[in-house]
């Protein structure tokens, strides 16, 4: 384990992407067993059941890789020997969000997600079915790819 400071954790780029990994891997959560069968318990659907899954957050990560808060992440994110693994794991957040978009349930969270956190504004669909909504954002990245922008 690295030193803390109040500057950040003190790690390599190898060990913050390590705790990162980590922490993508522990919001999947655990798959709930069968005490009966010793199997892998499936939902009506035969899709497995977890137990602990939760949705990855900005402040879930910083404080995965060591960070008080997320506001001294994104502070500490200027350091160039660490840039692109803090990137990477707030690229993943904010994949999620994106994909949430596509939920009729957790659309409107991700929006919020979205605006607050990654300054995107994601326009309001016009029949409620959230296709608008995804073909700004659909649009919004081929602008980016072609640019050769990233989003960065």
């Amino acid at each position: 384990m690295g030193k803390r400071s109040a500057s950040g954790p003190g790690l390599s780029a190898k060990a913050l992407e390590k705790r990162i990994d980590a922490y993508f891997r522990s919001c999947c959560g655990e798959p709930m067993v069968d005490e009966e069968t010793g199997g892998v318990k499936l939902d009506k659907k035969g899709k497995p059941m977890t137990s602990g899954k939760r949705p990855p957050t900005l402040s879930g990560l910083a404080l995965a890789m060591g960070f008080a808060s997320k506001a001294d992440m994104l502070r500490y994110q200027g350091k160039p020997e660490i840039v692109t693994a803090i990137q990477r794991g707030r690229t993943r957040v904010e994949q999620y969000a994106e994909e949430q978009l596509f939920d009729k349930e957790s659309s409107a969270g991700a929006k919020f997600v979205l605006e607050k956190d990654f300054g995107e504004a994601v326009p309001e669909a016009d029949d409620g079915s959230g296709l608008d909504i995804m073909a700004e954002v659909r649009a919004r990245l081929a602008a980016e790819r072609l640019s050769g922008d990233g989003g960065a």
